[in-house]
C-alpha cells in the first residue's frame, strides 16, 4: 500500500490544535492527512478499477478488498496513534484529547472531546 503520511509540521500543526482546544481547525487537519491516506491506498485504487466487480458481488474482488480495508483502517490507526502521540506530550492535559474507537464494520473513528474543546 502507498502510505501518504502527515509531515512532521502536520501532526505538530494538529498537535498545538488539539492542545488549545481548537477542535474545527484539528478536524480540517486532520481529515486533510486522512483524505491523503485514503486517497493513495491500495483500497481506493481496487475500489475504482474494480468498481464493476464489487456492484456484482464478484468474490474474488469482495476478499481483495477486505483485506485491503483492513491494512487501510491499520494505517489510519497508526497515523492517527502518532497524533495523538504528539499531543499529549507536548501537553497531556491539552483541552482537546484525541480518542481512536474501533469499529469492525467501518473502521477505526475519531473521537474529539474535552469539557473546553470548541
Amino acid at each position: 500500500m502507498t502510505d501518504h503520511i502527515c509531515s512532521q509540521a502536520q501532526v505538530d500543526a494538529i498537535a498545538d490544535s488539539l492542545n488549545a482546544g481548537h477542535r474545527d481547525s484539528a478536524m480540517q487537519l486532520i481529515n486533510a492527512c486522512t483524505a491523503d491516506l485514503v486517497n493513495g491506498s491500495t483500497y481506493a485504487q481496487d475500489m475504482q478499477r474494480d468498481f464493476s466487480k464489487f456492484m456484482i458481488g464478484d468474490e474474488g474482488a469482495m476478499h481483495n478488498a477486505k483485506i485491503n480495508f483492513d491494512r487501510l483502517a491499520a494505517a489510519e490507526r497508526t497515523m492517527w496513534q502518532s497524533m495523538k502521540d504528539a499531543a499529549e506530550a507536548k501537553n497531556p492535559h491539552g483541552l482537546c484529547q484525541l480518542t481512536i474507537v474501533d469499529d469492525k464494520q467501518v473502521g477505526p473513528r475519531l473521537d474529539i472531546s474535552g469539557k473546553n474543546c470548541r
